[in-house]
C-alpha cells in the first residue's frame, strides 16, 4: 500500500511519517514547501487541482494533513477560503480522478464553538467562532457528498490539543511555548483562575490510530481525537515546570471575554472503531516531548 501524507513537513504530518515508515508502509510525502526533511517529496499546491491529480495519481491511501492554520484565518479569511475549503475540495476531486481507496482529514474540534456540556460527542451540534473551524466542518460535510455521490471513502478525525516531538512554539501552541518560556525563566501569563480545561493528545498516538485505520474498513464517518481527559489550565503550567525542573513564575490577569474550549473529547464512538483506547500519560508526553528537543 502506498499512502500518501499530504503535509508531510507539518508537525503531524512529519510524526505521521515516521509512523508510517516504522510500520513498514510505503510512504509518499507531499506538501507546498520542501525543508529538505524527507529525501524524496513531492511538492504540490492544493490550491492548483492539475497539481494535486498529479501528486497523487500513485498514493492508494492519503492522509490529508496539510491546512493554512487557525489564527490565520481571523486575519485573512480570504485566504482561509482559498486553502482550507476551495484547496481541500481540489483534494477530494483529484482522490475521486485518481481512484484512491480512501482519504483520512483532519478536522478539529475548534468546530464545536460554544458547547453545552464539557463531554462532546460528535453529535454535539456546531457553531465555529473562526473561519477556520467554519473551513473544517465545511470539508467534513463536502466528503460525506463526495462519498454519496462518487463512492470516495472518507474519514474524519477532529482533533484536539495536540502536543510532541517536532512542535514549535507560536501563537496557539500552548505547550511548547509553556516549556520554553519556563525554562527560560519567562513569566507566564494566566487568564483568570486558570481552571479551563482541555484535552491534550500526544501526537504519537494520533499516528498510531491513524495507522491502525489502514488495516480497517473505511467507515466514512466522523471520530473525536482526543482523550477524554481534562487538564487544567493551571495543572498542565506546574507539571511543564516540574518537566523543566523551574518553578514557574506565573501572573494571573483578567479572563478573557467569550473564551471557549471548556470541554473534552466524548470517545465512545473512537473506542467503536478500534476497540479499547491506550492514550500516552500526559506527564510522559511532556518528558518526551521535552526530551525530543533537549537530548
Amino acid at each position: 500500500m502506498n499512502v500518501g501524507v499530504l503535509g508531510a513537513c507539518g508537525f503531524i504530518g512529519r510524526n505521521m511519517v515516521n509512523e508510517l515508515e516504522n510500520q513498514g508502509y510505503s510512504v509518499q510525502c507531499l506538501d507546498s514547501v520542501d525543508l529538505k526533511l524527507f529525501k524524496d517529496l513531492s511538492l504540490v499546491d492544493i490550491t492548483n487541482l492539475e497539481s494535486i491529480i498529479k501528486a497523487t495519481k500513485n498514493c492508494d491511501v492519503l492522509i490529508n494533513l496539510a491546512a493554512s492554520p487557525l489564527i490565520k484565518s481571523t486575519s485573512d479569511p480570504v485566504s482561509d477560503v482559498s486553502t482550507n475549503v476551495l484547496g481541500n475540495v481540489n483534494v477530494f476531486e483529484a482522490c475521486k480522478i485518481n481512484k484512491i481507496k480512501s482519504v483520512v482529514f483532519s478536522s478539529a474540534s475548534s468546530l464545536y464553538g460554544k458547547v453545552e456540556t464539557s463531554d462532546v460527542a460528535e453529535d454535539h451540534s456546531c457553531t465555529p467562532r473562526t473561519p477556520y473551524g467554519v473551513s473544517k466542518f465545511a470539508c467534513e460535510h463536502y466528503l460525506r457528498v463526495f462519498n454519496e455521490l462518487y463512492g470516495l471513502n472518507f474519514t474524519v478525525f477532529r482533533f484536539f490539543n495536540v502536543y510532541g516531538p517536532l512542535q514549535a512554539g507560536g501563537s496557539g501552541r500552548i505547550i511548547p511555548n509553556l516549556l520554553d518560556n519556563i525554562s527560560n525563566g519567562k513569566k507566564i501569563q494566566i487568564y483568570g483562575d486558570g481552571k479551563q480545561i482541555r484535552d491534550f493528545i500526544y501526537v504519537v498516538d494520533i499516528c498510531r490510530y491513524i495507522t491502525k485505520l489502514l488495516s480497517l474498513t473505511s467507515p466514512n464517518d466522523v471520530f473525536n481525537m482526543g482523550t477524554g481527559a481534562a487538564t487544567n489550565i493551571i495543572d498542565l503550567v506546574k507539571l511543564c515546570g516540574e518537566i523543566v525542573n523551574k518553578t514557574p513564575d506565573i501572573e494571573f490577569l483578567p479572563a478573557r471575554p467569550g473564551e471557549i474550549g471548556n470541554f473534552t473529547a466524548n470517545t465512545e464512538k473512537l473506542k467503536g472503531l478500534f476497540g479499547d483506547l491506550s492514550f500516552t500519560d500526559l506527564r510522559d508526553g511532556l518528558q518526551s516531548t521535552w526530551s525530543s528537543k533537549n537530548p
